[in-house]
């Protein structure tokens, strides 16, 4: 079921439901007393950290399989080392650069 509510902020936000247990839904109630901010911001903080979790697994993963093949793996740190040199390019002397 999908329903729009108004904001305080006179924003208009869609909302759905979603059935959850009842043990989840104890401990997204206590994370959000404990943060103290309403189940859905919970909620939707829960899922970002989630999918950034998410993210970074799988990137993990795909760095490891990169690395168990050692061949991709040293064309691969070549041209890092190839990139490395326009770190710098043309900003020597900046008031920012330290000794």
């Amino acid at each position: 079921m999908s329903t729009t509510l108004q904001t305080t902020h006179g924003a208009v936000a869609a909302t759905t439901s979603v059935r959850i247990s009842a043990t989840t839904h104890g401990k997204l109630r206590a994370l959000a007393d404990q943060l103290g901010q309403s189940l859905g911001t919970t909620l939707d903080e829960a899922v970002k950290c989630y999918e950034r979790d998410l993210f970074f697994r799988t990137l993990d993963a795909q760095y490891a399989a990169l690395q168990a093949d050692e061949t991709t793996w040293q064309e691969y740190l070549r041209e890092q080392e190839e990139w490395d040199v326009t770190l710098r390019d043309g900003l020597e002397g900046e008031p920012w650069e330290t000794g």
